[in-house]
């Protein structure tokens, strides 16, 4: 009998350029990468992508259902040879087809000075030869994926959330946070991994650490923030970390409830909260930020980011630190697991 197609086709599209960067030194070129994925005919949940520039991890997404994710923020490694584009799909589906090619190649006016292979795991690899400065790779990707026999056991979870596979890079640091208290779910089967981290959402993590518990009824929820009603569920929180110096919100009048936490402020977060905790939060003197970015961190998280990276709680997204991007809540719960396991 014929397979029955989920009318699901993930398509990756791939544009790496090579740019010119000012440096301390001089110029020198540095290569960037950006794709965009989606769904045709269907959307589909869970599947992960991983891309690799020669043997180092760049980049790394879970499909959410979303009908489009664009990502351009990477810096890739200088004298790059070759790109991976590897993807996971959850237990249960294989990968039927794949489709790849250099659009416009067939015609002679086309340069292409790359190569794309099928790797055995299903992935694409594309070899880079001879990239001349300012030059683009544009290739497509797809995937047909199908219902297909289990290819490999799935280790049992321990907790309750349907949108966290077992094989998941952040699975680990999601059940750590989960069964220690730290961070709940977005609903009892939902942890919502690509959503954004709040500033709220710190500081209750932050409060559980501390008391080993969630806030109740007994706790103070008095703050000078107009943005934080007494009868929300983050009032004690912002209270427990203002009273102790843990906050100071973004005006005297204002926490900013709501807003996405930067991967700067986090860092200040966990940067005040140690301190609080009585924790060494001391750097070497000979310790630097060698991202190409470091110049974009501000001022008031300059220590707080350097102790963070040092400690290995923070680390780049390809080759750079992004201090004005946002924090995931899979990220964080990561950020958490670190900070409980080599740090506090």
């Amino acid at each position: 009998m014929k397979k029955r197609l989920l009318s699901i086709l993930l398509v990756l599209v791939l544009l790496v350029g090579v740019a010119s960067v000012a440096s301390a030194t001089g110029n020198q070129t540095m290569t960037y990468l950006g794709f965009t994925v989606w769904g045709h005919d269907g959307l589909f949940e869970g599947a992960e992508i991983t891309v690799r520039a020669d043997n180092t991890v760049v980049f790394q997404f879970t499909t959410d259902g979303s009908e489009r994710a664009t990502w351009w923020e990477g810096l890739l490694p200088l004298g790059l040879r070759e790109i991976t584009i590897a993807i996971d799909f959850p237990d249960g589906f294989v990968i039927e087809e794949r489709r790849g090619g250099i659009p416009g190649a067939s015609n002679p006016e086309w340069h292409a000075p790359y190569e794309i292979e099928f790797g055995p795991d299903g992935s694409f690899i594309i070899n880079i030869n001879n990239l001349s400065p300012r030059e683009d790779i544009i290739a497509d990707f797809s995937w047909v994926i199908v219902p297909g026999e289990t290819q490999a056991p799935v280790p049992p979870q321990d907790h309750p959330f349907t949108d966290v596979r077992a094989n998941a890079w952040y699975a680990s640091a999601v059940e750590f946070v989960y069964n220690e208290g730290i961070m709940t779910g977005t609903s009892p089967t939902t942890f919502a991994p690509n959503a954004n981290f709040s500033r709220e959402m710190v500081l209750a993590t932050q409060f559980r650490m501390a008391n080993g518990r969630p806030a109740n009824a007994s706790d103070p929820r008095n703050t000078p923030f107009t943005d934080v009603a007494q009868g929300r569920w983050y009032a004690p929180y912002i209270a427990w970390a203002f009273n102790n110096g843990l906050t100071t919100g973004t005006s005297p009048t204002t926490f900013g409830t709501g807003q996405a936490v930067s991967r700067q402020d986090f860092a200040l977060f966990m940067y005040r909260f140690a301190n609080f905790s009585g924790i060494n939060t001391s750097v070497p003197g000979s310790f630097t930020l060698n991202f190409p970015d470091a110049s974009t961190i501000g001022s008031w998280a300059q220590d707080a980011l350097r102790w963070a990276v040092y400690e290995g709680l923070i680390t780049g997204t390809g080759q750079l630190l992004e201090p004005v991007g946002t924090a995931s809540r899979a990220q964080a719960a990561t950020i958490l697991m670190r900070y409980m396991q080599e740090v506090q």
